[in-house]
């Protein structure tokens, strides 16, 4: 009797983990914190295709919760306490082995191209500078930001703060030199600031570049979910939805035309954070020169 429960309860358990991640009686919801700048509306753009596109995923429907300003280690916690069901942010080994990744570099790699927020009165600063100069300056990152350890490893000196609008007061205030932004983010975030912040500006002639694909992350427990989402973007890929979507996002309006960034003066740096799992595909990554 006693081998026949435990027979019985392991073929329940083996039936559980088969079950799909939606039935038509119960349809999946994801989950997810948004924001009102360019670059998240971008990402959640994208997840809807990707669902539009594969026909697996057509019961999945998305939800926007109220949106309140988090730090990237908070944002995990709402993950691993189910409050949200996918995020995104810039890969790196850990959070690869921790979560479910759905490895498609969602802009083309360029969360790695770096131009810079600064006061207007270190703008001088930057004209004709060297790498040496640059790594002596203090750069304003996010407290659980990746980006945080790539700088430092590559030898730059870095200040940190746990929340987006802090980092912007550092530099406000000129206790940051810059403020690393992507290159498709400052220009957005100039607009967005400019009211109050008004003495804040973009540095478009130099930048850093280090591989850094931003990706989807789910729980463990939703791989499959994963794979799928992951399918319907390559579908995407395969079809040019995703690329048409890119290039007419108003979140890449100040990105265009590419040839406006030939003639920046770029230090590249190596990401010891980055997964040799990270997919070669060419039409994934944008490169700017």
């Amino acid at each position: 009797m006693r081998n026949l429960f435990v027979f019985l309860f392991f073929l329940s358990v083996s039936a559980l983990a088969q079950q799909p991640f939606q039935t038509p009686e119960h349809p999946r919801t994801l989950r997810y914190f948004a924001a009102d700048q360019q670059t998240f509306l971008f990402v959640t753009d994208v997840l809807k295709l990707a669902l539009e596109k594969n026909p697996t995923l057509s019961d999945v429907h998305v939800e926007t919760l109220h949106h309140v300003e988090n730090n990237e280690g908070r944002t995990l916690s709402l993950l691993d306490r189910n409050i949200i069901d996918i995020f995104w942010e810039g890969a790196s080994d850990q959070r690869q082995r921790n979560y479910a990744a759905v490895r498609f570099p969602l802009v083309r790699g360029l969360l790695g191209y770096r131009n810079f927020l600064t006061h207007k009165d270190n703008l001088p600063m930057f004209q004709n500078i060297t790498e040496n100069t640059l790594k002596s300056m203090v750069a304003c990152q996010g407290t659980s930001w990746p980006d945080t350890d790539i700088l430092t490893e590559n030898g730059y000196t870095v200040a940190t703060a746990s929340k987006y609008l802090q980092l912007v007061r550092l530099i406000n205030i000129k206790r940051c030199d810059y403020f690393p932004r992507a290159v498709y983010e400052g220009l957005n975030e100039i607009k967005w600031l400019e009211d109050k912040y008004p003495d804040i500006r973009l540095v478009r002639h130099v930048m850093l570049s280090y591989q850094f694909p931003i990706y989807f992350f789910l729980r463990k427990s939703d791989q499959k979910l994963a794979e799928e989402i992951e399918k319907g973007l390559y579908l995407a890929l395969e079809d040019g939805s995703y690329q048409a979507l890119f290039r007419s996002h108003a979140s890449m309006q100040y990105l265009y035309p590419l040839s406006q960034w030939q003639h920046a003066t770029i230090f590249r740096l190596n990401n010891p954070l980055l997964s040799e799992k990270n997919p070669t595909d060419t039409r994934l990554w944008l490169s700017l020169k």
